[in-house]
């Protein structure tokens, strides 16, 4: 039997990697400070990587599909939702500086 770690389970998962040991409350697509309107349970490691633009395309496909795979028909588009609604990157930002590297 595998004991889980203490906290383990006691938060919502994080959207991306499904971690549940601690999680942030992140304001997405809107920073916090920029009013944002909606928050969603990432882990520590997946929040910097969601604010600072350097989340890959497949994490992003994760955000998507587990929490907002009713805004659009694919990753693409939620990333252009993301921006028209307060997201500071475009899909082209995400595209030049860190997609088409990995």
């Amino acid at each position: 039997m595998v004991k889980r770690a203490k906290g383990k389970g006691k938060v919502d998962p994080c959207e991306i990697c499904g971690e549940d040991r601690w999680t942030d409350l992140a304001h997405f697509p809107k920073r916090k400070r920029n009013d944002g309107n909606d928050v969603i349970s990432l882990c520590p490691t997946h929040h910097k990587l969601v604010d600072n633009g350097r989340v890959k395309k497949v994490e992003m496909e994760r955000l998507w599909e587990n929490k907002y795979s009713d805004v659009a028909g694919n990753v693409e588009g939620f990333i252009e939702w993301a921006h028209k609604n307060g997201y500071p990157y475009t899909l082209y930002d995400l595209k030049r500086k860190f997609w088409d590297r990995n």
